[in-house]
């Protein structure tokens, strides 16, 4: 899984203002709130621990109903997630997943389950994939299947709250998908691996129909890899020869869309390599073992 959590962290101008107005401006652009102002500092900083104890003093002053009280909860929680990736203290991530669970019993997704109004469907469908991100941190610290079970829950949510037509719900969908695969790794339930699957078919789909703007064609073999890598775990767990073949044509279709010197090809070349050797061993045909050799060595030959 990438890094959710990079060590600087970056928040909209008019939240911080009304909680640390000391510190000074930068011009960046939260990847959730376009078109503000914002402030950016390193959590592993010093200021941090002070930011933090500001921004808690500021919480008991806010009313229930203050239109600020969810911001300044994510950025606290945030900030804390963020300070955890970087740090590795399990309180951290505790108080994070605390504050979390906190700005949802304020949104309107947790009071009646309807929400009409597309800001808070937003805000909603934010706190959700957040409090996602932070239990998936706690169980690669911890290993405790509870957190892995409400991340599951947290990114289901949040995917429904998102539009097809919006460009959080691939992101969210990809996440869903990747736990499902943590999941998979630590219980063996093959329905996780299955939907991990038909999750990430739909990633891939969703890219070729509505490509990225930059990068699109690595972008779409790097999904089409992953793809790829789990049909060939299901062949492994399953024996049926109709994932490996899958597997192995879509890690053609990835490879070619690499050019010859894109990093990415190298590790390409080795899984449509293995993916030849393993239906070499299925079904002895010669041209898949030479196949494998020929991309094993041109691997090693960009190494």
């Amino acid at each position: 899984m990438p890094d959710r959590f990079p060590a600087y962290i970056t928040v909209p101008q008019e939240t911080v203002t009304a909680i640390i107005s000391s510190m000074s401006q930068a011009q960046d652009t939260h990847s959730d709130i376009p078109h503000s102002t914002t402030l950016e500092w390193d959590v592993r900083d010093d200021r941090t621990t002070a930011a933090l104890v500001k921004c808690r003093k500021v919480l008991p002053l806010l009313r229930p109903d203050h239109p600020m009280l969810t911001a300044v909860l994510l950025v606290i929680s945030e900030t804390l997630s963020r300070r955890f990736e970087a740090l590795g203290e399990i309180a951290d991530i505790k108080d994070s997943i605390i504050f979390l669970g906190e700005s949802l019993t304020i949104s309107p997704s947790s009071q009646d389950g309807s929400i009409d109004d597309e800001d808070d469907l937003h805000a909603a469908a934010l706190s959700l994939n957040v409090l996602g991100d932070a239990l998936t941190s706690r169980f690669m610290h911890s290993k405790n299947s509870e957190d892995v079970d409400a991340a599951i829950d947290n990114y289901r949510m949040a995917l429904a709250l998102s539009s097809p037509d919006n460009p959080t719900h691939l992101q969210r969908r990809m996440k869903l998908a990747g736990v499902l695969f943590l999941r998979f790794n630590e219980h063996g339930r093959r329905e996780d691996l299955d939907e991990a699957i038909q999750l990430q078919r739909e990633s891939v789909s969703s890219s070729q129909t509505e490509p990225d703007e930059d990068d699109t064609c690595g972008s779409l073999a790097l999904r089409l890899s992953h793809l790829g890598t789990l049909l060939a775990l299901r062949y492994t767990n399953s024996g049926m020869i109709v994932d490996l073949e899958e597997a192995t044509e879509i890690y053609a279709f990835a490879l070619a869309l690499l050019s010859n010197n894109d990093e990415r090809r190298p590790g390409c070349l080795r899984a449509l390599a293995m993916s030849l050797h393993l239906i070499f061993n299925t079904k002895g045909q010669i041209e898949d073992i030479d196949g494998a050799i020929d991309r094993l060595r041109e691997a090693i030959r960009r190494i």
